[in-house]
C-alpha cells in the first residue's frame, strides 16, 4: 500500500477481523529519534514527524490543561510552526497516557501542510508506532502487543523490533469490520463532501 508523504511502500496483511501495517522507518538505529526537550522525543517518520509528550511532562500538562478545543489547536499549532517541523508535509502531536507497562492511551492531533489542516483524530496508525518506538527507546528493548488505546475507544497493537536501542521496525495492527458493504460513486462521494463542507 502506499500513502500520501510516504516515498516507501507499507506493508499490510488484512485478514477477516483484522489488519496490521509494518511502518517504513526513516533509517535504522536511532537516527530518527530526535530529542524535542528534556521530556520530550520527535519520531521522524517518512512523511511525518510525531511529537511524542507523555502525561507528567510539563508540554503534555501544558496541553492537556486548555479545555477549549480550538484554544488547544492554536497553541499546539504554534508548536509545531518552529522552524525544526517547517520541512515535514506532516506533523503530529501525540499526548500520550501510560495506563501500565502494555497499555497506553494516546491523543493524536496531526497537521497536514499542503491543506492547513490540524485534527484531533480518533485514531492514529502512525502515531502509535511513534509512542511505541519510544516507550521501546525508553526501555532499551523489543516491545509486543504494546495496547495503545484510540480516542475511538478501540486499541491497536504495536511491536517494535529493538537491540540495544538499534530499531529494526515498528508493527501496528488493530481489529476492523465492514462498515459498508456495496458500491459507490466517486461522484457521489465528492459531492457528499462538498455538501458536508
Amino acid at each position: 500500500m502506499s500513502v500520501s508523504g510516504s516515498s516507501l511502500p507499507i506493508k499490510t496483511n488484512v485478514q477477516v477481523n483484522g489488519a496490521s501495517l509494518k511502518i517504513p522507518l526513516k533509517g535504522l538505529g536511532t537516527s530518527f529519534i530526535k530529542k524535542f526537550t528534556n521530556d520530550q522525543y520527535a519520531v521522524d517518520m517518512d512523511g511525518i514527524v510525531h511529537l511524542i509528550c507523555f502525561e507528567g511532562d510539563i508540554l503534555f500538562n501544558n496541553i492537556n490543561s486548555i479545555k477549549n478545543i480550538v484554544e488547544k489547536k492554536n497553541y499546539i499549532k504554534e508548536l509545531i510552526s518552529t522552524e525544526a517541523y517547517q520541512n515535514y508535509p506532516a506533523c503530529g502531536v501525540i499526548l500520550a497516557r501510560k495506563k501500565d507497562s502494555l497499555e497506553i492511551e494516546i491523543d493524536p492531533f496531526i497537521y497536514v501542510r499542503n491543506t492547513g489542516t490540524l485534527y484531533n483524530e480518533t485514531a492514529c496508525a502512525s502515531g502509535s508506532a511513534a509512542v511505541a518506538i519510544i516507550c521501546a527507546f525508553q526501555q532499551g528493548c523489543s516491545i509486543q502487543n504494546l495496547n495503545i488505546l484510540q480516542p475511538s475507544g478501540l486499541y491497536m497493537r504495536a511491536d517494535v523490533v529493538c537491540n540495544n536501542n538499534f530499531f529494526e521496525g515498528v508493527r501496528v495492527g488493530g481489529d476492523i469490520s465492514i462498515l459498508y458493504d456495496g458500491e459507490i460513486s466517486l461522484s457521489t462521494f465528492a459531492g457528499g463532501i462538498q455538501n458536508a463542507i
